[in-house]
């Protein structure tokens, strides 16, 4: 072969006869030279067949467009830095950086064993069933991250088939993100140089309807990407390797049940017949790493830009890390027959790369004090993929801190044992509020209150549906942890008029204004319709009003009549939700705007509303109100029905 090429200024490049590295494109090579420009570079001379104008002009393009990256310590972007040419002019590829010495494909750690050519050092640096191995792996996702991100933040580049083949590592954890010149170059949503090519393991649900040969990728497609990567790296398996039975037993490959939406932990699990056992591990994850995987394969399915980007997965998985300085601990991956292993980890810079941790020096001095005071995250798991997060072992007492805080938003209907089978005791005065809205970059939490009443002679109990989701516009957030009691298991309240707050936690659902909590969408279950997250008493029902609003009105619907499946209630045309409250005779006439109401919070003007009692009543009928009422800015109106 021609060992000498030249740069566009006819700078001669020699390169080494033996080659370092082959590809479908061509083969790179060492070079020859004591330039110390040079000497960390190396070439990649495209096969005679593969040679175009457009790679050329590619080439030449992002040799012009190098990208800044302020601390290569360790990572490396593989990115040209010089056009290559043959004596004769012609384009023959380009110069790179060169992969740290000593690197090896990503590829070798995210299988379920660690290959056996790597040597010890290897196995015990990054061994899934080690403390430190879990934590040296989970650094190796924040370095991914980071050079990720140094790509995207350009707002130029997507990768487009990121994958394992495609990142190289050392055992010290710096990282290489090679064959770059395959990857979409763009300006706005306008392609400039496409990316070719894609590996199905690795595309999302969208790549059934987008061209990588000619279609605009949104960088949307690499959070799916990497998603996959980082989930491969933690368990040694593909997020969507299981078996699928009834209407998906046709899909047979991880792609087609990528495009049919079927990852092992979503909504579409119990279509699943045949679960690798490996995959319960991922219950052992902290909420917030949960969370993410959730965004990337289950929301952002139907929203991809909800998938977490690059920066946000550096970002939390750093906070995790970090957690050993205040003396918590993460539950960490473990073979399903071996006791879990905490995991303990360092200190971490926030917004740098992470450096292994070494297994030579494991002296009581170094590390004895992370084990003082912990705090551990149990996870038990009910109905084979829903799970139970133990907030707080003590009870639901604590309030968290809150940016966004909403008042009593909207109460739809209460499912909780306050009917009696005879229906002698009817509904006494139950009351559910959403108190707290606090929206995390990873997480949506929310705090609730609820209150039994005066009668016990039903046993009052509390817990809420495994199968509780935000609905936002139609797409669904699974909850991921609550501090109370998941059905089918109870948690009992033993005294009169007794109050408890309690925490749900979902995915984050970023900036949206408005969802709905659903706790099942139909029989008798706790719903709040659309919710506002910035101003929850306006437009929506509450459960009282302790004051009123500037340039709004309340109306309050309030009535005698014992119906103890609710009233459903329009206004204007607009169904408005269900009604579960109502004032015994014998408590008079309540106070416009008194707790245990309906309460209708909207902008003045004239409404006409319509309610029915949901059930029918002991003549066997339903009931129905009809009318019109006027609201009036800053006061509250009253009406019995």
């Amino acid at each position: 072969m021609n060992l000498f090429y030249y740069t566009s200024d006819r700078s001669p490049i020699r390169l080494d006869s033996k080659r370092i590295g082959r590809g479908g494109e061509g083969n790179v090579y060492n070079i020859i030279t004591q330039k110390a420009h040079l000497i960390d570079q190396c070439a990649k001379i495209y096969f005679p067949d593969q040679i175009t104008k457009e790679k050329e002009h590619k080439i030449k393009y992002m040799v012009n467009h190098r990208i800044a990256v302020e601390d290569g310590s360790r990572f490396l972007l593989c990115l040209p830095t010089e056009a290559l040419f043959d004596g004769v002019g012609n384009f023959a590829g380009f110069l790179m950086p060169k992969a740290f010495v000593g690197s090896v494909q990503l590829y070798t750690l995210v299988t379920s064993k660690i290959r056996k050519e790597l040597d010890l050092d290897w196995h015990a640096k990054y061994d899934r069933h080690t403390d430190i191995g879990i934590k040296n792996r989970l650094k190796l996702c924040v370095n991914i991250s980071v050079a990720l991100h140094t790509l995207h933040r350009t707002g130029q580049f997507v990768l487009v088939d990121l994958k394992p083949q495609n990142i190289l590592i050392t055992k010290d954890a710096k990282v290489s993100i090679i064959d770059l010149d395959s990857i979409q170059i763009s300006s706005g949503n306008k392609v400039l140089y496409a990316a070719k090519v894609a590996t199905p393991e690795y595309t999302p649900i969208e790549g059934q309807s987008l061209n990588t040969t000619k279609d605009y990728i949104p960088e949307t497609w690499d959070r799916f990407s990497i998603a996959v990567v980082f989930y491969e790296l933690l368990f040694g398996i593909h997020p969507y390797a299981a078996t699928a039975n009834g209407q998906y037993a046709e899909a047979n490959t991880i792609s087609d049940k990528i495009r049919q939406s079927l990852f092992v932990h979503g909504s579409k699990a119990y279509y699943l017949s045949s679960i690798p056992i490996v995959h319960e591990n991922f219950n052992k994850l902290p909420i917030t790493i949960k969370s993410l995987f959730l965004s990337a394969f289950e929301i952002g399915n139907q929203l991809p830009v909800k998938r977490p980007s690059a920066m946000i997965w550096g970002e939390e998985l750093t906070k995790e890390i970090a957690k050993d300085v205040r003396r918590t601990i993460i539950p960490i991956p473990y073979r399903s027959n071996t006791a879990p292993t905490p995991i303990s980890v360092v200190k971490y810079i926030e917004s740098k790369t992470l450096p292994p941790e070494d297994t030579t020096n494991t002296s009581s001095d170094k590390h004895g004090w992370i084990f003082v005071s912990i705090l551990v995250i149990l996870f038990v798991g009910f109905f084979g993929l829903k799970w139970l997060d133990v907030i707080n072992a003590a009870g639901p007492k604590f309030k968290p801190p809150i940016d966004n805080i909403g008042t009593d938003v909207q109460m739809s209907s209460i499912k909780r044992n306050l009917v009696s089978s005879s229906r002698e005791v009817l509904l006494v005065n139950p009351s559910l509020h959403i108190l707290n809205i606090e929206l995390k970059d990873t997480l949506t939490i929310l705090t609730l209150q609820y209150s039994n009443g005066n009668d016990l002679s039903n046993h009052n109990w509390i817990n809420i549906n495994p199968d509780t989701y935000i609905d936002v516009s139609g797409i669904k957030y699974p909850i991921l942890a609550a501090n109370i009691a998941f059905a089918p298991e109870k948690q009992y309240l033993m005294k009169e008029n007794e109050t408890i707050e309690f925490i749900l936690e979902f995915p984050s659902i970023g900036g949206a204004a408005y969802f709905d909590l659903i706790e099942c969408p139909s029989g008798s279950c706790f719903n709040f319709v659309n919710v506002s997250v910035l101003q929850p008493q306006k437009a929506s029902w509450v459960n009282g009003v302790e004051n009123t609003f500037a340039n709004t009105g309340v109306v309050m619907f309030w009535t005698k009549q014992q119906q103890a499946g609710g009233f459903s209630v329009v206004l204007n045309d607009t169904a408005s939700g269900l009604v579960s409250s109502f004032t015994s005779i014998n408590r008079g006439i309540p106070e416009c705007g008194a707790k245990g109401n309906a309460i209708f919070q909207i902008d003045p003007g004239v409404y006409s509303y319509r309610i029915e009692s949901v059930h029918n009543n002991t003549d066997g009928q339903k009931t129905v109100w009809e009318g019109q009422t006027e609201v009036f800015s800053s006061q509250c109106s009253k009406l019995e029905f």
